[in-house]
């Protein structure tokens, strides 16, 4: 449903914004500036689905790029207030008395939520510029 014009913006910006040309231009903020090349509604800021996908970003960058730090009992990881309750915590770790991230956070519960929030963040830019992602017209 996007216009030839459209597509081939698209495409020339997403390829202009990669490392390779030293400019770096934020995951998200490639989705919104193709919602606005497109004519569409961008994603508020702070408000789901966006917030929901930043969270798992800052969660995917935390992990990938791991900085030592010290963690205790009395102080949390800066991801724990963002993601506690957001998923059911880790089983394994009831009881343990470790603190939430990343021992309480990790585990099927955080990769489903990280998943399930993901999903409605891809659905949610598809259904703003009005086309249907691959993995719809599929079954599997």
């Amino acid at each position: 449903s996007l216009e030839k014009d459209q597509i081939a913006l698209l495409s020339d910006y997403w390829g202009m914004t990669e490392l390779k040309n030293k400019s770096h231009i934020s995951l998200l903020d490639k989705y919104q500036l193709a919602l606005r090349f497109c004519g569409k509604n961008i994603f508020k800021k702070g408000k789901p689905p966006y917030q929901g996908a930043q969270d798992v970003i800052d969660l995917r960058n935390t992990l990938v790029h791991y900085k030592p730090e010290s963690i205790s009992l009395q102080s949390n990881h800066k991801l724990s207030k963002k993601l506690q309750g957001k998923f059911a915590e880790n089983s394994l770790m009831d009881k343990s008395g470790n603190p939430h991230f990343p021992d309480k956070c990790l585990g099927c519960e955080c990769a489903r939520w990280s998943w399930k929030t993901m999903e409605k963040f891809v659905d949610s830019f598809f259904d703003g510029i009005g086309i249907a992602p691959n993995y719809k017209k599929l079954e599997f």
